[in-house]
């Protein structure tokens, strides 16, 4: 599943996501889309819905290394205990990434959410 709502135009995170699932050897058929969440919080409820997982399943949870916990924690409340979440943050931001004012800022909003909103956001 690849998940995230508008992010321009009529354009959503999940389409995206979905490309590069495909343009990485993902088969078209085997990706879901979840494209309405605006939100973290809501991104982990509208999955979870949408799965609606038994107990005893694993779900692997990909994002930002940044982004993992606050991600891993709202996918773990929106599953519920009996649905295992492992977190495996992409390692596409590694190295010199705060040499790059986009990283920067992403990793900047992160920390803002982390903190301002508790978790919230």
């Amino acid at each position: 599943m690849v998940s995230g709502g508008q992010l321009y135009g009529e354009t959503t995170w999940a389409e995206l996501m979905r490309a590069r699932a495909i343009k990485g050897g993902v088969p078209a058929e085997r990706i879901r889309l979840q494209a309405r969440s605006t939100t973290t919080a809501e991104d982990a409820e509208f999955c979870a819905k949408l799965l609606a997982l038994p107990p005893g399943s694993r779900v692997i949870l990909v994002t930002s290394p940044w982004h993992s916990e606050r991600a891993a924690k709202h996918f773990r409340e929106a599953l519920g205990e009996g649905v295992e979440v492992l977190s495996c943050p992409s390692p596409e931001r590694q190295g010199d990434w705060w040499k790059s004012a986009e990283d920067t800022r992403a990793l900047a909003t992160e920390l803002l959410k982390h903190l301002w909103w508790g978790e919230g956001g």
